[in-house]
C-alpha cells in the first residue's frame, strides 16, 4: 500500500489569522504563514471584528500577497474592494476578496510567505481588527 500525501486529502484546507487593526495612512503587511508544501489559494475571506464605512477617498485596499521565500515578493493573490469605495463591512459577516485570475498568482511554492497587505490611499482609513480565512489545496507535483 502506497503512501498518502497531502495532495491526496480531498476538499480544501484553511488556515485562520487574527490581524491587529492598521492606523489610517499607514500601510502594513501582517505574514499570515509560510507555505509548506506547493498549494493553490482558491478562496480569502476576511472577518472583520467591527464594522466600516466605506469611502470614495482616504481609503484602503486588502489584499493577500505572495512575497515569495525572500520577503520581497509582490505577486498579489487576492485583493479586496478596490480601495474600499462605499463597501461597508458589517462586523463579523465575511468580506470575499478576489481572487487573482490568474492561475500562476494563486499558486504559492513550498517555503514561500503569503501576508496580508493593507494599501491606504490618501490619508487613508482605519483598518478594523479581523480574521483573514485563506483556503487552498495542496498541488500534486509533477511527475
Amino acid at each position: 500500500m502506497g503512501k498518502e500525501a497531502l495532495y491526496d486529502i480531498p476538499g480544501l484546507h484553511k488556515k485562520v489569522v487574527r490581524i491587529p487593526e492598521t492606523a489610517a495612512g499607514t500601510d502594513k503587511q501582517y505574514p499570515l504563514f509560510k507555505a509548506g508544501d506547493d498549494i493553490e489559494v482558491k478562496e480569502v475571506n476576511l472577518i472583520p471584528d467591527a464594522a466600516l464605512a466605506g469611502v470614495d477617498d482616504n481609503n484602503f485596499t486588502a489584499k493577500v500577497m505572495n512575497v515569495g521565500a525572500l520577503g520581497v515578493g509582490t505577486t498579489e493573490v487576492a485583493t479586496g474592494p478596490e480601495q474600499l469605495a462605499a463597501a461597508d463591512w458589517v462586523a463579523l459577516k465575511p468580506v470575499a476578496l478576489t481572487v487573482s485570475a490568474t492561475l500562476a498568482n494563486r499558486q504559492v511554492a513550498a517555503g514561500e510567505v503569503l501576508v496580508y497587505k493593507s494599501d491606504q490611499k490618501g490619508t487613508g482609513l482605519i483598518d478594523p481588527v479581523k480574521a483573514v480565512e485563506v483556503l487552498y489545496q495542496y498541488k500534486k507535483p509533477a511527475i
